[in-house]
């Protein structure tokens, strides 16, 4: 009974083939049919225009016909259906006929009206989803709603530093960078280093870059264990020695040797790939040797990421 209904009303408008808005509220197919609208006057009608769209009507009810012959070929209750809109396109054929044949006949043009063919196409009128005609309207009757407020202020979350912040037995922070292009800035940016800041690095060797924030000029002599606490950290985190598994730096052994010299000395040669700097200036060598060093890493990891 469904497949029936969809058909009869997929022949219907076959059949109306663009009639006015009326005809297609027409539930039986032989009302639409007699239905007419305003009768055509033979002094005043567009007979080009008329031969078009019958025509164009004509076309598209035998595309119609040959598309719905195709799907429901195997329906036997569409037969009745089909043998109707055929009638119709022959009654069509026919007005084109007469249409050809003369300029002025009675006879096409109340064959024209019984058909409910105008000489110029209907309107047509723009199409609209339903859904999406739906939304307009609840969007042009419905208030417009606001996001949740941006709480005003500093933001909670804490910005990502290039460097893990570790701090001497003394109470000196150093900084030592994560990465090849956190060292760039570790080293260059002075958001996070200052000219006169001691700077270090594993010799020979890619590794990260190692900032002692002291500005003191004979730290070397001064605070000795500190600048021994930065060289273990370079060598810690660099290729020249076997890094061990996290939570067991403290584990680590191996020798290695460290560039010391003042920040104001580090500059990044243009085009140099990340991580790569140029040093000038004296530059002190420390040598470092990890195996003699446990207790020391031990204590400079718990205080990592401590230091305010």
């Amino acid at each position: 009974m469904r497949w029936t209904m969809a058909l009869l009303l997929t022949m219907r408008r076959c059949v109306a083939l663009r009639a006015p808005a009326p005809l297609y509220r027409r539930r039986c197919l032989t009302a639409m049919l007699d239905t007419t609208t305003e009768p055509l006057d033979a002094a005043t009608v567009d007979w080009r225009g008329l031969r078009a769209e019958a025509a164009r009507r004509l076309d598209r009810a035998t595309k119609k016909i040959a598309k719905k012959s195709a799907k429901n070929k195997q329906l036997p209750e569409s037969v009745e259906a089909l043998k109707k809109t055929e009638a119709e396109r022959d009654r069509l054929k026919e007005l084109v006929d007469a249409l050809n044949a003369v300029d002025g006949s009675a006879e096409a043009l109340t064959l024209a009206n019984a058909l409910g063919v105008r000489d110029a196409p209907p309107p047509r009128q723009p199409r609209v989803g339903r859904v999406s005609l739906v939304r307009r309207r609840v969007d042009a009757t419905s208030p417009r709603r606001r996001g949740p407020k941006k709480k005003k202020g500093p933001s909670s979350t804490a910005p990502r530093l290039p460097y893990n912040a570790f701090a001497s037995e003394s109470g000196v922070e150093i900084r030592v960078g994560r990465r090849a292009s956190d060292n760039d800035l570790l080293s260059c940016d002075f958001r996070y280093r200052d000219g006169a800041d001691w700077w270090l690095h594993a010799a020979g060797c890619p590794g990260s870059h190692v900032v002692i924030r002291s500005h003191d000029d004979n730290l070397p002599a001064n605070d000795g264990d500190a600048v021994r606490d930065a060289a273990c950290l370079a060598a810690l985190f660099s290729k020249a020695i076997a890094k061990p598994p996290p939570g067991r730096e403290h584990e680590a052994s191996g020798r290695a040797s460290v560039s010391l010299t003042r920040a104001r000395h580090v500059s990044k040669p243009p085009g140099a790939k990340p991580g790569l700097v140029a040093l000038k200036g004296d530059v002190t060598t420390i040598r470092v040797d990890l195996g003699a060093e446990g207790k020391r890493l031990k204590r400079l990891m718990a205080t990592k990421d401590v230091v305010k």
